[in-house]
Formats: structure tokens, C-alpha cells, sequence
């Protein structure tokens, strides 16, 4: 009877854990309902960008509570996006050309803080998301982030490393792990496939952050030489690591980075274009990995489940 009430806490354990992670995504493009219906309309009608609406769906497939309203260009910077208050008109009754999202005037700062993780998509372009103040906001926020966007890990954007990206040929498939002992790659063996390059969908190339990474950061794997998975941990002082005062600030939560392919315009993409089973797999398990406290619970108690197993 003890046994079988500490297995149902367990499960009880797991269940709620599970069930109070919020991601929110961060991306330009509009959502897609599974069938095709549109839920979140894309600023730039006609050009079919709604290709993260495949990485919603993959989260929630995993279980996870995914917050969109992170999408449609909602977090540009303030003087970037007046095409809300042209053509739009005004988000949830706010008018986001006239405010700074970091000021707190409004529910999106408060929406960030309230995620479990927030994953900044492929599909953000940088030069938007990019004035001085913003970048600190985005690098203090106390919530893990996990960014897949090259340009915006780069030194200039975030700052996370101190030099450019890098556009890598469509050519290599593979990632090198240069820390198996590393939790994000636990259960994987070098080399990893990451692409597949079957659709001839990709626009250019892979996309990476090169150079270095600051002190105490983990470059666990690479994709044709360059950093394609990156541990970055809270506090991390990215001025320090850069040479500059007062412009990228300290991290305020883990931050993770791994690398996706380049895409742009209106092909027929999605999220999940050109990446194998072994990408999304570990693109999983970071996500799991990166999330703190409910994700270590759920895990511990999966982890008791399967010793009730053994003692039985």
C-alpha cells in the first residue's frame, strides 16, 4: 500500500510539473492552426510566413503549454515597428509603436517573466529586436532563453559571442560533440546528423555564431567547425566578454543557443524543414534541460518510478 502511494505521488509529481511549463515563443511570423486555419494573422500578408507554426506544434506535441503571442513581430523594438500603429492598429489595446515592451507599461514584460523558458526563433529578424537597451532587457530577463537565430547571438545583437555569424554550405550534415559529458547531448553519439537537405528548401546555408564564447560558457558541439550548441550560464557578463560598458549586460537565467539553417522570403519552409529525427530529438532534450526546477522534478520523479520498478 506504501509502495503504491508513493508511486501515485510520483505520477501525480510528473503530471503537475509537466503541466506548468510555458514556453513562449518569440518570432516574425503569423500561426497556423493544424488545419490551416489562421489563429495569429502574419504582418506581412502574402508571403506565407508562417512557417513557425511547425515549431508550436512540435512544443506542444511535447507536452508543453506553447504562449504565441510572442509571434507576429509583437517584441520589435519600439521605433521598428510602426507598421502596427500604420496598418494594424493597435495589439490587445495597446498601440506598440508609441511603447518600449521593457518599460512594463504593458502586459509584455510581464508576459516574458511569466514563461518557464522563452525560445527566440530562427525567423526574428535582428535588426529589429537590436536597440542598446532592448538587447540589456533581453539579456537580464530572468528566464532562460533559448535562441536558434545566428545573427541575434552574435557580437553587435545579443553579444553572446564577440564576432560575426557564419553562413556554413548546405553541403555537411553533421554535428561534432566536443562535450559528451554534457547533459543537452546525454544519450548521443558523435556525430550527430542535424540536416538532411532533402527538399532543396533551404534558402542558403546553416547558420552559426562564431568566435568565442564567454568564460564559463560551453561549446558542446559544432557543425562544419563552427559552435552549433552552446551552454551559457546565469550571470555571465557579456560587456566583460566583449570589451564594451554598459551595452549587452549580465545574463539573468541560463542561456542556451543551437543553431538552425538560414531561411528567408516566401519559400514553402517550415520549422521542421530539412532537420533529421536526431534534431529534433536533441532540440528536445535542450528545451528540457535548459527549463528549470519542474523539468529537474518530473525527471526525478520518473526516475523514482523506475526505481519502485527495480525494488518490486
Amino acid at each position: 500500500m506504501r509502495r503504491l502511494l508513493v508511486l501515485s505521488t510520483l505520477i501525480l509529481l510528473c503530471a503537475s510539473a509537466a503541466h506548468a511549463l510555458d514556453i513562449m515563443v518569440i518570432s516574425d511570423g503569423g500561426l497556423k492552426a493544424r488545419d490551416d486555419t489562421i489563429l495569429i494573422a502574419d504582418p506581412e500578408d502574402g508571403r506565407n510566413k508562417y512557417n513557425d507554426s511547425a515549431l508550436v506544434w512540435f512544443l506542444e506535441d511535447l507536452g508543453y503549454n506553447v504562449d504565441t503571442r510572442g509571434m507576429a513581430q509583437t517584441y520589435w523594438s519600439a521605433s521598428k515597428n510602426n507598421w502596427k500603429e500604420g496598418e494594424y492598429g493597435l495589439h490587445d489595446g495597446v498601440d506598440l509603436a508609441a511603447n518600449d515592451w521593457a518599460s512594463g507599461n504593458d502586459w509584455r514584460l510581464q508576459a516574458l517573466l511569466d514563461a518557464d523558458l522563452v525560445i527566440m526563433s530562427r525567423f526574428m529578424s535582428s535588426s529589429v529586436y537590436n536597440r542598446d537597451r532592448d538587447i540589456q532587457n533581453w539579456n537580464e530577463l530572468t528566464v532562460p532563453v533559448l535562441c536558434q537565430n545566428g545573427h541575434m547571438a552574435r557580437s553587435g545583437k545579443l553579444g553572446w559571442t564577440n564576432a560575426n555569424n557564419a553562413q556554413q554550405d548546405v553541403v555537411p550534415t553533421d554535428m561534432e560533440i566536443l562535450d559528451d559529458t554534457h547533459p543537452f547531448v546525454a544519450g548521443f553519439t558523435s556525430p550527430v546528423t542535424l540536416f538532411e537537405w532533402s527538399t532543396g528548401l533551404a534558402q542558403s546555408a546553416a547558420q552559426n555564431a562564431l568566435g568565442d564564447y564567454p568564460a564559463g560558457a560551453v561549446v558542446i558541439g559544432t557543425y562544419d567547425g563552427a559552435p552549433v550548441l552552446v551552454d551559457i550560464p546565469a550571470g555571465t557578463d557579456f560587456d566583460a566578454h566583449n570589451g564594451t560598458v554598459d551595452k549587452y549586460s549580465v545574463a539573468g537565467a541560463r542561456r542556451a543557443y543551437m543553431g538552425h539553417w538560414t531561411y528567408d522570403g516566401s519559400a514553402d519552409w517550415s520549422w521542421g524543414t530539412d532537420i533529421s529525427a536526431d534534431y529534433q530529438a536533441l532540440f528536445a532534450q535542450v528545451v528540457a534541460e535548459t527549463i528549470p526546477e519542474p523539468a529537474t522534478i518530473a525527471l526525478l520523479g520518473l526516475g523514482g518510478l523506475a526505481l519502485l520498478r527495480k525494488r518490486r
